[in-house]
C-alpha cells in the first residue's frame, strides 16, 4: 500500500505540473490574440483615414466628371482642360511613352505638333513650297558642312591668309588702274600711267613688281598704233615708252576708249571675284569646292537659295518662321506647344539636352504611385499656362517675346483647380473586410482557448483533489506504522 500510494502521489504531481504548463501556454496564446486584435484595429482605423485624389475632366459633350486621379488622365488633351505635368526632384519633366516617342521623332515644334494631327497652313503658297524644299533637301545642306570641314582639314589657315593678302592687292590696283582709266579718258588725256597686271596660268592675277625696287612697275599707256600680230615690227624705244600689260594682253593701242573701259570693266570682274572669294576663311573653302565638287556646290548654292527667298518674304510679311503658318485647331497646338517648350526649352528646334524622363506605362496609370509619391514629395505638380504676349522692348537690345506666354509654375496639388481628394471607399472597403475575416479568426480561436483552460481547469481541480486524498492517505499510514513498531 505504501508504495502504490508513492508512485500514485507521483503521478498525480507530474500530472499536475503538465496541466499548470499546459494552461500557461494557452493563456500566453491567448495574450498573443489581444496583440493581433489590436494590430488588426489599427490598420482598419489607418484605412478609415486614407484618401484618394479625384480629377475633374470633360468628356467628349464637354460634361465635367471626376474620375481617380493619374498621371494618365492629366496628360491626356483635352480643349477645357487645365494643363499639367509631373516633375521629379531633379526638375525632369514626366512624359508618357507616346509623348516621349512623338518629341523623339520630332526635329522642329512643328513637327512635333503636326504628329499629334493638327495641321498646319502656310500664309502662302512660296512660304510652304519653300519650306517644304528646306525640309527635304535638308541633307544637301549637311552634306555640304561636313564637305567644309573635311576641306578646312586640308587648307591652312595661312594658306587662305597668304591668298587674302594677295588678291586685295590686285584687286586695289585693278581698280585704281580703271578709276585712273575713266578719270583721264573723261579728262581727253591721251597718255596716263598706271600699275601693270599679270594674269598667270591658273587664271589668277598678280602685281608686277620692279626687279630691281620690288615696287609696283609703272607703265605708259597711250594712243599708238601698233599691230597686236606683229610685236616684232614694234619699236623698242616705242615698246619701252608706251606698252602697258593688262591681264593676258597687252595693249598698244586703242581707237574706241568705251572698247578699252569695257576690256578693262571685265578683266575688273575676274579680279573682284578672285577677291571676294578669299575675304573670309569660308569663302576660301567654297571656291575650293566649287571647282572640285560643282554638284555638291550647286546644290548649296539651290539650298541657300530658296533659304534666302523664304527669309526675304518673311521679312517682307513683318513675320518671324513660327508665324509662317497657322494652325487648323489652335487649342490642341497651344497644349502641344507648351508642352514642347517645358521639355525642350525656348527654341523651335530639338535641343540636344531636353529636361524629361520617360514614365513607366504602370505608373502611367496607378492611382496609389500618383498619391503616394505627391504625399512623400517624390514628385512635384506643374501647371501650365499661356498668356498671348506682344513684343517687350529691353534697353540696348531690339524687340523680343517672352517665351511666346508660356509658363509652367509648381504648384501644391491641394490648391490645383482640377484636383480634390476623398475617402478612399476601395481602401476602407478591402480593409473593412480584413478587419472582420482577422477579427473571426481571433475570436473563434480565443473561444477554442477559452474552452482549453476550462478543461485544464477542472482537470486541475480533480488532480488536486486526488492528490491531496492520497496524500492523506499515506499520511495515515505511515502513522500506523510508527504505532506498530512502538508497541
Amino acid at each position: 500500500m505504501g508504495l502504490s500510494s508513492n508512485a500514485r502521489l507521483l503521478s498525480i504531481t507530474a500530472r499536475l505540473t503538465s496541466n499548470e504548463y499546459e494552461s500557461q501556454q494557452v493563456s500566453n496564446a491567448k495574450m498573443r490574440l489581444a496583440t493581433k486584435s489590436q494590430q488588426a484595429s489599427e490598420t482598419y482605423l489607418a484605412a478609415l483615414s486614407t484618401t484618394d485624389y479625384a480629377y475633374m475632366t470633360f468628356d467628349a459633350q464637354g460634361n465635367a466628371q471626376n474620375v481617380p486621379l493619374t498621371a494618365a488622365v492629366l496628360y491626356q488633351y483635352g480643349a477645357s482642360k487645365n494643363q499639367y505635368m509631373l516633375s521629379n526632384t531633379a526638375g525632369q519633366a514626366l512624359l508618357s511613352r507616346e509623348d516621349a516617342y512623338h518629341y523623339d521623332k520630332a526635329e522642329t515644334l512643328k513637327d512635333f505638333i503636326e504628329s499629334y494631327g493638327v495641321k498646319a497652313n502656310f500664309r502662302t503658297l512660296d512660304l510652304a513650297k519653300n519650306y517644304e524644299y528646306l525640309k527635304e533637301n535638308k541633307k544637301d545642306l549637311e552634306d555640304w558642312q561636313t564637305l567644309m570641314d573635311n576641306y578646312k582639314a586640308d587648307h591652312d589657315v595661312k594658306v587662305w591668309a597668304d591668298a587674302y593678302e594677295t588678291n586685295k592687292e590686285v584687286y586695289n590696283v585693278a581698280l585704281t588702274n580703271y578709276n585712273k582709266m575713266v578719270e583721264e579718258l573723261s579728262a581727253g588725256n591721251e597718255t596716263f600711267t598706271v600699275t601693270e597686271l599679270k594674269k598667270n596660268d591658273d587664271g589668277t592675277y598678280e602685281v608686277v613688281k620692279d626687279g630691281e625696287t620690288k615696287e609696283p612697275k609703272k607703265v605708259l599707256y597711250g594712243p599708238y598704233e601698233i599691230a597686236e600680230t606683229e610685236p616684232d615690227k614694234i619699236a623698242e624705244e616705242l615698246k619701252d615708252k608706251y606698252d602697258i600689260t593688262l591681264g593676258d594682253r597687252i595693249y598698244r593701242s586703242y581707237s574706241n576708249p568705251q572698247e578699252l573701259l569695257d576690256q578693262m570693266a571685265t578683266m575688273l570682274s575676274d579680279i573682284r571675284t578672285q577677291y571676294e572669294n578669299t575675304v573670309t576663311y569660308d569663302a576660301y573653302i567654297e571656291s575650293k569646292i566649287k571647282l572640285t565638287n560643282p554638284t555638291k556646290y550647286s546644290k548649296y548654292v539651290d539650298y541657300m537659295e530658296h533659304l534666302n527667298n523664304f527669309n526675304v518674304e518673311l521679312e517682307e510679311l513683318g513675320i518671324t518662321e513660327d508665324e509662317a503658318y497657322t494652325y487648323d485647331d489652335t487649342t490642341k497646338a497651344q497644349w502641344y506647344t507648351n508642352l514642347w517648350y517645358r521639355i525642350n526649352g525656348n527654341s523651335t528646334i530639338k535641343s540636344a539636352n531636353p529636361n524629361y524622363a520617360e514614365l513607366d506605362n504602370k505608373l502611367l496609370t496607378s492611382t496609389s504611385w500618383i498619391r503616394d509619391a505627391l504625399a512623400h514629395g517624390d514628385i512635384s505638380i506643374e501647371m501650365g499656362s499661356y498668356t498671348p504676349t506682344e513684343e517687350v522692348n529691353v534697353q540696348g537690345q531690339p524687340a523680343l517675346k517672352v517665351l511666346k506666354g508660356i509658363s509652367w509654375t509648381t504648384k501644391m496639388f491641394s490648391s490645383c483647380p482640377d484636383i480634390t481628394q476623398r475617402d478612399d471607399s476601395a481602401a476602407i472597403e478591402r480593409a473593412e473586410a480584413e478587419y472582420q475575416k482577422a477579427l473571426a479568426d481571433i475570436n473563434y480561436k480565443d473561444e477554442k482557448y477559452q474552452r482549453k483552460l476550462k478543461n485544464l481547469d477542472t482537470e486541475h481541480n480533480a488532480l488536486q483533489t486526488e492528490y491531496e486524498s492520497v496524500k492523506s492517505a499515506l499520511s495515515k499510514n505511515i502513522d500506523r506504522s510508527f504505532k506498530a513498531f512502538q508497541g
